[in-house]
Parts: structure tokens; sequence; C-alpha cells
């Protein structure tokens, strides 16, 4: 039985104990708003989903967290890419992941998601506040505030609730229905078809392997296909297989894959080599996991309604070659915490009505979206030259981009000195060793002035976003 909603002080309830939802908790707990973690799974860490690649600006806000110096001792730090055609010949060698660390001071680290998972959930304060085996199934909506009903038969009251819980995002589909129910059903249209599937992902993990070297990671540039390899602590080898599916899928079609035989997947793939030394055949031979799933791509229109919101992959689904998706999901996280703690200090947080809720939340999403459809762009594009999807995207990878291999480290560092980080706590030492240390003016601060009657939106307008969208025109 839920409480009563005129007692219930305001509180936040979290779906999901993603890297987003956990980011999320961690940071309104050290700002003393009240959280509430609901969890599908029996254990916050359990072993569902793949490796992540940390890059600098995730680093940075976990830093601000207090939990950076744990991670590090999980990893082993990135020092170059190595790209490669079929046959095992050398394309680039890139040195971007040492420049990246020299110039912002955290290193691009790999490390799976259980990991990493149970690092924030150390770091939080109020672990009591975390509930597993709290499977979402609606939420109650009103003037007052939230009521999220779980599939045991227990609610619990809030007066915001944040999806943080996947692609498949079921607040988000509630979200839907409510704005459907008020009539708002034509302004989902686009939303409905947001998504589109032209890959697929063999998400592995194999025993360390010869040829296979720490600090390093190798790309495989192939028709149709991409595999990325990268090594972590005590060598163990995180691996992606991306193949093109045989039609392009868009929302509601999900394409259906037999997730059970994989190796019939992944068997003409098994002779291709994967740098000059080693065959894909001998990373799979020391395969102790794998998982196969469709790759979703795409941005939703609708992050917020009312008093609810979404983050992470519930709202923006990137394919794996940049990750984007992990260091997305955390700046979305902290960027929200922002936001309710501008309307915290800003509204009588007992008298807050359901219209100020939904413009504090409407005003952030704003604020985000350029970004984060920035991040999906370059990821789409990443993963269509390495897959070499048509004539264009091999003559531009194989007699192009080898001479301004320099300019995409550039590219990816100002997008990196763009990230949100958290208002509330100062910058940690490590970030301002670089030699382009984090600074405020390096990002577009969304500033929450409801008085005006207007939403200050901060446009994530710079050359990165230029450059995506310019290359999006040519090549998508």
């Amino acid at each position: 039985m839920a409480e009563d909603m005129d007692t219930t002080p305001f509180r936040v309830i979290i779906v999901g104990g993603s890297v987003a939802g956990l980011t999320l908790a961690n940071s309104l707990s050290r700002q003393n708003i009240d959280f509430l973690v609901l969890e599908a799974h029996d254990d916050i860490t359990s072993p569902v989903g793949a490796a992540f690649g940390l890059l600098c600006h995730g680093a940075m806000i976990l830093d601000q967290l207090g939990m950076f110096d744990d991670i590090y001792e999980m990893v082993e730090p990135v020092k170059e890419i190595h790209s490669w055609r079929a046959g095992g010949v050398s394309l680039t060698k890139l040195e971007t992941p040492k420049l990246l660390q020299a110039r912002y001071g955290y290193p691009c680290v790999w490390l799976e998601r259980q990991q990493l998972l149970g690092v924030m959930f150390k770091h939080l304060r109020e672990k009591e506040k975390v509930l597993a085996k709290k499977k979402f199934l609606r939420a109650e909506h009103s003037a007052r505030g939230v009521i999220a009903h779980c599939s045991d038969g227990t609610s619990f009251n809030g007066s915001i609730i944040v999806g943080a819980d996947g692609v498949h995002s079921p607040v988000r589909q509630d979200m839907w229905q409510h704005m459907k129910d008020a009539g708002l059903g034509p302004a989902l249209k686009r939303d409905l078809i947001a998504t589109m599937f032209q890959y697929s992902c063999v998400y592995g993990v194999s025993a360390p392997t010869v040829g296979i070297e720490p600090g390093i990671v190798h790309r495989l540039f192939g028709k149709d296909f991409t595999f990325f390899s990268v090594v972590g602590k005590e060598r163990i080898v995180y691996w992606f297989l991306i193949t093109k599916l045989e039609k392009t899928h868009r929302a509601p079609d999900v394409p259906k894959l037999n997730r059970d035989n994989i190796e019939d997947h992944i068997r003409p793939y098994l002779t291709q080599k994967v740098n000059d030394r080693v065959h894909f055949q001998d990373v799979y031979r020391n395969t102790t996991s794998t998982y196969h799933v469709p790759i979703e791509e795409g941005t939703f229109e609708y992050w917020t309604w009312n008093r609810f919101a979404c983050v992470g992959d519930a709202i923006n689904q990137t394919t794996p070659n940049l990750a984007q998706g992990l260091n997305g999901a955390i700046e979305n996280a902290v960027s929200l915490s922002n936001c309710i703690a501008s309307m915290l200090k800003a509204e009588d947080p007992v008298n807050l009505s359901t219209a100020n809720i939904d413009w504090y939340l409407s005003t952030w999403a704003s604020s985000r979206k350029p970004r984060a459809h920035a991040a999906c762009l370059a990821s789409s594009i990443m993963t269509r030259f390495e897959a070499l999807l048509s004539w264009r995207h091999q003559f531009i990878v194989f007699h192009i981009l080898p001479h301004f291999k320099d300019s995409l480290g550039d590219l990816a560092g100002y997008f990196m000195a763009g990230s949100d980080r958290l208002d509330f706590l100062p910058l940690p030492d490590r970030s301002l060793k670089g030699t382009t240390p984090f600074k405020d003016s390096d990002r577009k601060i969304c500033v929450y002035h409801r008085e005006q009657g207007t939403k200050s939106r901060a446009l994530e307008v710079n050359a990165t976003t230029f450059v995506w969208h310019l290359l999006a025109n040519a090549f998508m």
C-alpha cells in the first residue's frame, strides 16, 4: 500500500537500477533530495548487458561523485587505436586516447556493466532506497504526484517518476499511454517510429588471447560488418561483431534474432583477421560469454510529460562504436539532477504543481536533445563507415580519412569538453591538470528562469554538431 500523497515529501522515483538510474540516485543523494530506485532484477549488479567504454567526460562526472579511483583499479587504460582493412592490412594507427588523456586528465577505459554498477552502488549513501525485485507495471498520475505500481502488488508514491529502464522502457511506454489518454496521440506519431534497426551486434567476452594486447583497440573495417576488440584488466578481451541485417527495420517492427544460434551467425566471419596476427576464430575460441541483439538507433522527441521523465537508453539509442551510450546516460542523469535541484531551490517543494514540474522537465529535455542527437548521429555514421556501407563510404575510409586522422581526435575532444557535469560539486583536481582542462565556458549551461515565460534552451550548436550533420546528409 502506498503512502498518503499529502504527507509524502518531494521524492523522485527512479525505475531501473541502470547506470543512468544509479548515477541519478547518487547525484540526488549528495544533494539530500529524496529518491527511490525500483529494480526489476533480483540483484542490482546482475550480469545483464555488455562491456562499456568510459570516456573522459563520463569519467570526470563519476570523479565528481568520488567513484573514479575505484573504477581505475578495475581497468586497463586505452592508449592507441589500430584500424585494419580485411586481410590484416593496416589502415591507421592513432594515439587519440593518449592525446585525450593528456588534454582532459582522464584515460579512456572499458569495463563490464556489473563492475560499474557495483562501484555506483558501493558509493550510494542510502542503499536501503534501492529495492530489487520491483518490476514496474504502471503509474497513476495526478495533480498531487505519481504512484508507481509494481508486479508484486506493492506501490510507491513520488513527485516525479524517471524511466532509467533501458531501450524497451516500460516507463516511456506508460508515459505515451498517459499522453494518448490526454488526447495527445497524434503528437506521438514520430516517436512511435523514431528508431530503426539496420545492424545487429554480438557482444562477447573472451579469456586472454595471444596477439590481442592491453592498451590497444583494434577496429576492423569490413564490407557489411565491423569488428572491435579491447583488452581489459587481467587481459580479458571485450569484443563486438556488428553485422548488417538483411533489411532495415523501423519501430515497432523489431527484428527477431535467434540468440540460441549465435555460432551459425558468426561462422562466416571466423576467418577474418582482426589485426595483422589474430583471426576472429582465435578470439572466439576463448569466449566465455556472448550476447546477440539488434542495434536500435534513434532519439525520441518526447523525453518528458507532466511528472514523467526518461533518461539514458530510454530516450536516446546509439550504436556501440563510439561508446556514447554509457557516457550519454551519465550526462543525462546528472543534468536531470541539476534541473531538479534548480527547481527545488526556486519553488516550494510542498506545493509544486504538475504544470511547474512539466515546465522544468521539458526545459531540461530541450537543453539536452541537440547534444544527444549529435551523439546518435556520430555513432550511426561511424558504424556505416566501419561497415563500408557504400562505395562512397569505402572511398572516404580508404582514401580521405587517413589524411585527417588527427582531426578525428579534435572532434572527439570538442564533444567531451561540452559535457554536462554536476553544478553543486567542484570540478575534480584530476580534471584540471590536463593541457585543456574542463571548464564551464566549454559547455552550454541550462538556466531555468520560469518567470520569463519561455524556456531557456542550451543548444549545442558547435563545430562538432555541424560536422556530424554535414556527414549525415551525405552518407546516411
